[in-house]
């Protein structure tokens, strides 16, 4: 979770970008096993949290940059944040 709030807070990164499976931080956040500690469950937990409240550059509108919500990642295998995501929220 530093690691995450340093990037996000400190170092002005931005989760929106995506890698080689056109997944956004988010989508990584939210990928954990079932068996998995608590304790692992809880620091992704917090993390996907301080994604969710990140807010990026100003813009025209007058607003903040936000996390897009409606990101996909391709439909592969090892692709399956959006079901993670709904077991963690």
């Amino acid at each position: 979770m530093y690691l995450t709030r340093t990037f996000l807070n400190d170092l002005g990164g931005n989760p929106n970008k995506k890698n080689g499976c056109n997944e956004t931080s988010l989508h990584a956040a939210c990928q954990l096993s079932q068996q998995k500690s608590f304790s692992a469950q809880e620091r992704r937990a917090a993390c996907v949290a301080l994604i969710l409240q990140w807010r990026g550059v100003p813009l025209n509108s007058g607003g903040r940059e936000r996390i897009d919500l409606q990101a996909q990642d391709q439909v592969c295998p090892d692709c399956n944040g959006g079901q993670q995501l709904v077991v963690i929220l």
